[in-house]
């Protein structure tokens, strides 16, 4: 809107204004009149009322530069003297009462957007006449109740703090005059934090000020304090204001008990808002809450809990006096905690979570953790509260605890004697029976903080200090007292003590002092026998189960003891030769290996079984236990023992493979990483089994027999080391061989994703070192697997299966172009063969152009040159024909990082050789593309399809020469040859490189 424009639809707006407060003014009195059937119907009620509406609106909306609204700045002040100023001097007649709402919003929206005209240009007398009368219509409509008087309040209010922003912040102002300010400021804080009337935490507003009562007037004045004044409020709510305004936001939020039930409303409430300013940064950066918020907990708590926690604050207690303090506390006072005060602890914890930890100092970390620790206490015995209401408390307890010693190790209390931390990491034991989340987060969090006291206590053990060694020493000593007392847990807590050794050698694997400090070999032997005494009574155990045939509801060995087995395996071996005497792995890999044979039995059994429980407890166990046998190290391996090894993880990955998805993925990831440990001759021993296995394979096997064969082999290549691998190629002629013949008698479309994958595996590996003639295997397996005989017709192939075998083929082929280009060259034609049967996977009929007897014959001719499984999805998605054009693009390219693995015996080609070679065999593909494109009956028809071929294709057309380009007219017919003509010339005007 042009600027002139603007101000004379104002001044037309101020007209409007002045001629209806003038109306109103001398208005008589209205007669009473009769009462018709159009008595109701209300006339031209608050004219006045109507116009500032939308003059507000206007001023909003209003889009001026600085010098425009120069012009503004007469009509301005005419509109302040004639009605904005009379409006709200209550002094005047009581017929200007009922203007005090239009002078508020216009004022209010002439300070927004016009303040440099408005505002600045008025003098300081009038300035502070406008501050005094604004405080004093914010108290006086304070006093009533009537609803035009409720949006006088919060319309006041903003103009009044809109007031002291722009006095304050913005304008300079005389100290003199700074007390008046924090006195309208503190008026409008005053009135909601005022402490003679109930605050309703229950009330609601749906945020329109037309529908304000009684009870929504505080929540619309949190509102607009929170959302648009919260740096004015905080600037002048200092001492004990900025208390009371802390112990506001906070209460708001601790009110409403947890225990209830919370709908989701677009209404507002106290709660609701307070929340939200939470969230938001100016919350953090004010100095009157930072001040203030420590201390509101701790006085607002429970007595009882505030008496123990006086006695808490000595910081320079003793370690002794400390765990007194605690036991003590422990058995006086928590015995009387209910659930209503651990309810009203969790609300202050929620609200503690809330903070970040940068946002406390030092001395409020250590006050925090004092009290959350002492709250830990309480709810740990708390034995008359309600168990889930504990756990809560527990979970938000240590939840805050972890992050505080994660920040700083400063404070961290548990570190300071052992058996604190070992009344720490017993008091989770209230909710063992309770298999749900919230007691499984529980004992996680508390893992999570046992570690890093553990690791805290290392760290100070390595650089030999004598009281961290004695804590760490009777700690180690305490959890293996608990696990032979079958203590809750307690094979958890000394795991944990494990693994963070076994973490700390390896940190200090050369220093050979610090080892011999942070090992605790003692104990560590101690345990050794613990585990290998539990062994053998599970082995009595299982053996006593399968004789009487009894049922299992609970697994003989538990899944601890076996991830227990695994890391002392694991910590003897950070310990070299050494760790055998210490561990004694020798008779821990008797018993492992000579429970092989009860366990396969025992899971057998659990599969007939009809109890779901039975079942998925012994596949629990069983898992670990090959986990667990799978990390006996290598030495003490022999080959009778790999090949037993080797034939227990086939046979129980046989059983549980369609049964437990999750079972079965675990028992791939222990083989990959005992395949990887393996030396030369144990790696011989299972090459030699898989090697064994597929002759059976392909003359009497099931189709799970084959999945099962491919699976394993698949985490063999993945888990072998590169020497491996080097073996391997020895052998990789023969494994291909059967896999191509195994895909012969293929019955599922998932036994061909499966041989996909392989190969996609196979052809990833540059350390296997192919050579041309292993290469030329992965095609012809490739070729085999893509078109198996038994599959096609059986209607197993879906759209989406269709996609993913497509994608798998271009994997395959995609590797072999990064990877094995040097021997590649050697063979194009099966590669350019199987391009060229990609190319129909696009293709779609033209149905009106050809008569049956046509179309019989076009499918009889090119039958034998499409992907069977894939083509009768025909045509493919654009994700599809992106896959293609990047083969071609990958093919065109000059030379190719990784390209290099080669075999002794073979040829080597330059990467221009390698193109040059390559280059001839382009030509075939295009004939190919423009053959299927010239055919009547079927072609690639679709748009997005074609675009995306031909971007691929064109740098195909950058490797043929001219000669080449003739031999391709040559291939074609008469349309095919003008289809060619045509995408020349585009080639030649779009893409063709021409050195400028």
């Amino acid at each position: 809107m042009p600027a002139a424009q603007a101000l004379s639809i104002f001044e037309r707006f101020i007209q409007g204004i002045q001629t209806s407060t003038e109306e109103t003014k001398t208005k008589p009195p209205v007669k009473k009149q009769k009462k018709h059937h159009h008595a109701s119907i209300p006339r031209h009620q608050s004219t006045t009322r109507f116009i500032a509406v939308f003059l507000a609106q206007f001023i909003h909306a209003v889009r001026l530069s600085q010098h425009q609204r120069q012009a503004f700045q007469e009509p301005a002040k005419r509109l302040f003297d004639s009605f904005i100023k009379p409006s709200l001097d209550q002094q005047q007649d009581d017929n200007t009462e009922s203007n005090v709402i239009p002078a508020l919003q216009i004022h209010s929206s002439l300070m927004n957007t016009m303040s440099d005209i408005y505002w600045n240009p008025m003098e300081q007398d009038v300035c502070e006449w406008l501050g005094n009368t604004l405080e004093s219509v914010f108290l006086i409509h304070t006093t009533t109740k009537a609803q035009g008087d409720r949006v006088a309040v919060i319309l006041s209010a903003n103009a009044l703090l809109q007031h002291a922003y722009y006095a304050y912040v913005i304008g300079s102002v005389d100290e003199s005059l700074s007390t008046p300010l924090v006195s309208r400021v503190n008026s409008v804080l005053d009135y909601v934090l005022q402490e003679t009337t109930p605050v309703d935490y229950e009330a609601k507003w749906n945020g329109t000020l037309l529908q304000l009562d009684d009870s929504s007037v505080k929540i619309a004045l949190w509102k607009l304090l929170a959302d648009e004044w919260f740096d004015v409020i905080c600037q002048f709510a200092i001492g004990e204001r900025g208390k009371k305004l802390t112990s506001f936001v906070l209460l708001t939020l601790l009110e409403s008990p947890t225990s209830k039930t919370t709908t989701i409303t677009d209404k507002l409430t106290l709660r609701s808002i307070s929340e939200l300013l939470l969230r938001s940064a100016n919350f953090y950066e004010a100095s009157c809450f930072k001040d203030s918020f420590a201390s509101f907990f701790t006085a607002n708590a429970d007595k009882k809990m505030v008496a123990c926690y006086t006695n808490f604050q000595d910081f320079n207690s003793s370690a002794n006096e400390l765990t007194n303090i605690v036991m003590k506390s422990s058995s006086t006072v928590g015995k009387n905690i209910t659930t209503d005060m651990i309810i009203k602890a969790i609300q202050y914890l929620n609200q503690l979570l809330l903070f970040p930890m940068e946002y406390y100092t030092k001395r409020e970390r250590q006050q925090v953790i004092w009290m959350t620790f002492l709250i830990d206490v309480f709810v740990g015995v708390a034995v008359k509260a309600d168990t889930e209401t504990r756990t809560k408390a527990q979970l938000r307890s240590r939840t805050l605890l972890l992050r505080f010693f994660a920040t700083s190790n400063s404070g961290n209390i548990l570190e300071i004697n052992s058996d604190l931390l070992g009344w720490f990491l017993l008091s989770t034991a209230f909710n063992q029976d309770q298999e749900n989340d919230l007691s499984k987060a529980v004992l996680e969090r508390t893992k999570q903080l046992d570690i890093q006291v553990l690791r805290s206590l290392l760290s100070m053990v390595a650089s030999n200090a004598t009281k961290a060694m004695e804590v760490f020493d009777r700690t180690c000593k305490m959890r293996i007292e608990w696990a032979k007392k079958d203590q809750p847990n307690a094979l958890d807590w000394v795991i944990d003590m494990v693994e963070t050794i076994k973490e700390s050698l390896h940190r200090h694997a050369s220093k050979e002092d610090v080892i011999k400090n942070i090992s605790a070999q003692q104990s560590m032997t101690e345990l050794s026998r613990f585990v290998i005494n539990g062994l053998n009574e599970a082995k009595g155990q299982i053996a006593a189960t399968l004789e009487d045939e009894a049922s299992l509801s609970v697994a003989p060995i538990d899944s601890s003891l076996l991830i227990l087995v695994s890391s002392l395996q694991e910590y003897a071996q950070c310990l070299g030769q050494r760790g055998d005497q210490v561990v004694d792995i020798a008779a821990l890999s008797r018993v492992m290996v000579a429970l092989a044979s009860p366990c396969t039995t025992l899971l057998q059994r659990s599969l007939r079984s009809l109890s779901s429980t039975e079942r998925g407890a012994t596949m629990k166990m069983i898992t670990a236990f090959v986990s667990s046998l799978c990390k006996t190290l290598s030495r003490y391996q022999h080959v009778y023992v790999t090949e037993r090894v080797f034939a227990v993880i086939w046979f129980i990955y046989s059983l549980v493979y369609e049964s437990d998805e999750q079972c079965a993925q675990s028992l791939c990831q222990a083989f990959s990483s005992w395949v990887g440990n393996l030396d030369t001759e144990q790696f011989t021993v299972v090459t030699q089994g898989f090697i064994e296995q597929s002759n059976r394979l392909i003359s009497q096997a099931t189709e799970k027999d084959r999945k099962v064969y491919l699976s394993l082999l698949s985490e063999l290549l993945r888990g072998a080391t590169n020497e491996q691998k080097l073996w391997l190629r020895r052998c990789l002629p023969a494994l291909v061989t059967k896999i191509s013949a195994m895909s012969r008698q293929a019955e599922t479309v998932e036994f061909i994703q499966q041989a996909l994958k392989f190969l996609a595996t196979i052809s990833s590996q540059q350390s296997l070192r192919t050579s041309a003639y292993d290469i030329s295997l992965i095609l012809a397996c490739l070729i085999q697997v893509s078109n198996p005989p038994h599959i096609e017709q059986s209607g197993q192939v879906t759209k989406e299966t269709a996609h993913q075998l497509f994608h798998g083929i271009c994997d395959v082929l995609q590797n072999l172009l990064l990877y094995h280009r040097q021997q590649l060259v050697d063979i194009m034609a099966p590669f350019i063969a199987t391009l060229q049967t990609l190319l129909y996977c696009f293709q779609s009929p033209h149905l009106a152009l050809v008569t049956k007897k046509r179309k019989a014959a076009e499918k009889q001719e090119t039958s034998l040159q499409k992907l069977a499984l894939i083509t009768t999805w025909a045509p493919l998605d654009t994700s599809a024909a992106d896959r293609c054009a990047r083969l071609f693009s990958t093919m065109a390219k000059k030379s190719v990082t990784g390209s290099s693995s080669n075999s002794g015996g073979n040829k080597r080609y330059t990467g221009l050789q390698q193109h040059r070679i390559i280059s001839r065999h382009a030509p075939f593909v295009l004939i190919e593309y423009f053959a299927i494109q010239s055919n009547i009956t079927m072609s690639i028809s679709q748009p997005q399809i074609k675009t995306i071929l031909e971007t691929g294709l064109y740098n195909l057309m950058d490797m043929t020469s001219e000669s080449d380009r003739n031999m391709i007219l040559a291939g074609l017919d008469a349309s095919g040859k003008l289809l060619f003509k045509n995408f020349y010339t585009s080639w030649k005007e779009n893409h063709m490189y021409t050195g400028q």
